[in-house]
């Protein structure tokens, strides 16, 4: 699913990979032998493809936390705070 994702990004630009290991990485990641699978060629590394695919994956399908507040804003007491309240 984020390889697939990752694949897609790069396709349409929303993506631009400027680390060139990792581009290499990208040039070794294929298919297995039984077409379900994936990964590097056999004696390489994939493990920035894949933190390069979760990052990406995660960027545009998981929301920002939003900030829960119980009380209003404009309830909230103000005090100043000087060197005489301390």
């Amino acid at each position: 699913m984020v390889i697939n994702f990752l694949i897609k990004a790069l396709r349409d630009g929303l993506y631009v990979e400027r680390c060139l290991e990792t581009t290499y990485e990208l040039d070794l990641y294929e298919y297995k032998e039984n077409g379900k699978e994936m990964g590097a060629i056999e004696g390489n590394h994939d493990d920035r493809v894949m933190a390069t695919a979760i990052l990406i994956w995660i960027c545009y399908n998981h929301q920002l936390p939003t900030r829960i507040s119980t009380t209003p804003c404009n309830n909230r007491k103000r005090r100043i705070i000087s060197e005489a309240s301390m």
